[in-house]
């Protein structure tokens, strides 16, 4: 987070301590404003930006509109998953926005503005932009809060306007609704400080969190993230994105698209993404090896977080391996359940 960031959360109430921490106390019954700074915006322009992101992703980039954003994957020659950007459309159609883990940001843009050839398309990180997210109970939304929060009823990928910054309702789990909402700095204060109001208004418990808020929220919703450390490492199906809306089959040709329909249409699927949790307070980093039983491959790391109860992850696993067997730092790996079928 940087600091002219920080000092305007500061300036609204909050403090650097907000934002710091490796463990997820569970709240469940409070609204949680978290820290996404390691998030990144990418802005690509042009009156050729959605034929241009429809030539290179394994989504339908034909379906993103200012109303609706949409989970992608942008795949390698061999599909497999470079990156899975957020990604959302301005009004017009022609400026469409990318939310990237930082860590994948420089070598994804290098190889994006390798294919853009004579298309009319801009490809740049939006320096001064920020990203926060927003964690509230589904039973706990009060109506007042739905300029920031979107409307309850409103369906995964909605997306809208506030303040002229752009705010999104991602794929959350069973009891949870997330929003980010990212922009300019001043913009987003601007809302966050108007949030904030709205909840003091109708005492609604809410506190700051930390990133590792928000990586919980995105292993109970089955979402999963690309990062250096897992990058280049699984076709789209393994990493459940049929799921939650992000694979078409449909769309035509793409990077990879060849190889993602084989295994579709004529391969059988041998590993795919469940959730673990275990008693450990230590975390495996993402790309890290599970063992189940004798197998020590048996799965790899997506995503991992510790909370006040134990670690939980999602990984990618052998559909052949019992998910019971599993075992991370000498404990015992419990399945859990996920918000769809996997």
């Amino acid at each position: 987070m940087n600091q002219t960031w920080l000092d305007q959360l500061v300036a609204i109430g909050a403090k650097p301590e907000n934002f710091v921490g490796n463990t997820v106390v569970s709240h469940p019954s409070v609204i949680q404003v978290t820290d996404r700074s390691e998030t990144v915006v990418v802005r690509i322009t042009g009156e050729d930006a959605q034929t241009f992101l429809q030539s290179q992703m394994c989504n339908d980039q034909n379906k993103v509109t200012a109303a609706s954003g949409q989970l992608s994957g942008y795949c390698s020659p061999k599909g497999r998953l470079l990156a899975l950007p957020t990604v959302v459309a301005s009004e017009n159609n022609n400026e469409f926005y990318w939310l990237l883990p930082e860590d994948v940001v420089e070598t994804v843009v290098k190889r994006l503005k390798m294919f853009v050839l004579r298309a009319q398309v801009s490809i740049e990180v939006a320096q001064d932009w920020v990203v926060m997210g927003i964690i509230a109970p589904s039973t706990k939304v009060p109506e007042n809060t739905q300029n920031w929060l979107g409307s309850n009823n409103a369906d995964a990928m909605a997306s809208w306007t506030v303040n002229g910054h752009p705010a999104i309702k991602l794929h959350s789990g069973a009891d949870q609704t997330r929003t980010t909402l990212f922009g300019p700095s001043d913009a987003v204060a601007t809302s966050l400080q108007q949030l904030i109001d709205q909840l003091d208004a109708s005492e609604t418990l809410w506190q700051w969190a930390s990133k590792e808020a928000w990586a919980l929220s995105d292993v109970l919703a089955g979402v999963p993230s690309v990062v250096a450390r897992n990058q280049d490492a699984f076709v789209p199906q393994m990493m459940n994105m049929e799921q939650v809306d992000g694979l078409s089959f449909k769309k035509g040709c793409y990077p990879g698209q060849e190889i993602v329909a084989r295994m579709q249409y004529l391969g059988k699927l041998k590993r795919h993404m469940i959730r673990l949790s275990s008693p450990s307070t230590a975390a495996p980093f993402p790309g890290d090896t599970l063992t189940a039983g004798e197998d020590t491959s048996a799965g790899v790391v997506v995503t991992s977080v510790v909370t006040d109860q134990g670690m939980t992850c999602l990984a990618v696993v052998k559909t052949s391996v019992d998910a019971s067997d599993f075992v991370w730092d000498e404990s015992p790996m419990t399945p859990e359940a996920l918000p769809y079928s996997d």
